[in-house]
């Protein structure tokens, strides 16, 4: 089918990474103003092969991305709720051929085994890993959806480097899953808690967002409707939820050329990209016989309502929700051949001064899927 580019601007194509820059040194310099991204161009993709074997694990249900400026690679979390082999987060490397990301691209380092306060592999179905964030060399921040139909709580967790567990951080309990006789009325849908997280350039906030809405704030996204998310804002130096903001999710569109109904959409992701509360947000919908729209978001939480102390916003009209502006429709304005993508990262700086971006994709460890890992330049100004 052919592709016609509508709004994002294509900017000449980049050779090399530059290393030793640090993303938070450069983005913290203009710390003043608001950061916007202003183009953004595929640079190509990279295929994981279905069930790729690495130090005796399984490569797949990649939901998450996080980069590390000081030992320059990038993160990866695997949603495998330790049903293959315990819960666990991949390291790998990235460098660019004459500009392009190829299959050769990816090197993988290492995977690490994240381990519960007992200092123990999690128990298989104790926690379902989404969401990952790197606060430097020393703290990694794993988010998990938890599992309504179990009854368990979503959570996110500090570990150390090693995978163990330093940190709990505090979850009201309007997020958690509703008790068997209140079950449709209130928390957590069953797989649509946290799939994203992501910490400010300075490292001292860190951000989440439920996937859809909480039962008791309003329904899922149909092709009729939108959904109101909810984002968190926590401060990294004693773990405090300063606020939450409403995030209004796009209703349920099917890819371009497509007529089928039902469907759905959620918030996969977010990437802080200043510390004023500016994020590009991942909205990923699937419609059966359809297949993906992938679109990506500026965010501003600048004017929005603190819903922090409200335990339902359905029907509240005072509510300012965070504003948000389309970056790219990926598949229409880009032409980039699609999966599930679920997680983004902003990487380092490329020679002639655009960022390395990279989405990722959960192949949910189906041979109906794809695990792919996509490339984009892109210009971020205050």
């Amino acid at each position: 089918m052919r592709r016609e580019s509508r709004s994002a601007k294509r900017i000449p194509v980049v050779s090399r990474l530059v290393s030793g820059v640090s993303l938070s040194l450069l983005l913290v310099a203009s710390c003043a103003q608001a950061a916007s991204i202003t183009s953004i161009t595929p640079l190509g993709q990279a295929h994981v092969p279905y069930l790729t074997q690495f130090q005796g694990t399984t490569i797949g249900g990649l939901s998450g991305l996080s980069w590390s400026a000081e030992q320059q690679h990038f993160v990866a979390i695997s949603d495998d709720r330790s049903e293959r082999q315990p819960a666990r987060f991949y390291t790998f490397t990235v460098q660019l051929f004459n500009g392009r990301l190829t299959d050769a691209s990816v090197q993988w380092q290492r995977f690490t085994t994240l381990l519960d306060r007992d200092g123990k592999p999690y128990a298989e179905n104790a926690l379902d890993p989404e969401g990952i964030a790197l606060t430097g060399s020393d703290r990694v921040y794993v988010s998990s959806e938890g599992d309504g139909i179990r009854q368990i709580a979503p959570f996110i967790n500090g570990y150390d480097l090693q995978g163990r567990w330093q940190q709990s951080l505090p979850m009201p309990t309007t997020f958690w899953p509703a008790s068997v006789f209140d079950r449709l009325n209130q928390g957590i849908r069953n797989n649509d808690a946290f799939e994203s997280l992501t910490v400010t350039p300075d490292r001292a906030t860190l951000y989440s967002a439920t996937e859809t809405a909480l039962k008791q704030d309003g329904e899922e996204s149909t092709q009729t409707h939108g959904s109101p998310a909810r984002i968190l804002q926590y401060a990294l130096a004693d773990g405090r939820l300063l606020h939450q903001y409403r995030y209004d999710i796009d209703p349920v569109i099917p890819p371009t050329g497509t007529s089928v109904s039902g469907g759905s959409i959620g918030l996969a992701d977010m990437l802080a990209l200043d510390n004023q509360g500016t994020l590009l947000a991942l909205e990923r919908t699937y419609v059966k016989g359809a297949g993906n729209r992938i679109r990506l978001y500026e965010v501003s939480l600048a004017g929005a309502t603190d819903i922090n102390t409200l335990k339902s916003i359905r029907g509240n009209q005072q509510i300012v929700p965070a504003s948000k502006r389309l970056v790219a429709d990926l598949a229409d304005d880009l032409n980039v051949p699609l999966d599930n993508f679920e997680g983004l990262a902003l990487g380092p700086r490329l020679d002639e001064g655009q960022y390395l971006l990279l989405l990722i994709s959960d192949d949910n460890f189906s041979d109906k899927q794809r695990t792919l890992i996509a490339g984009f330049a892109v210009t971020i100004l205050p």
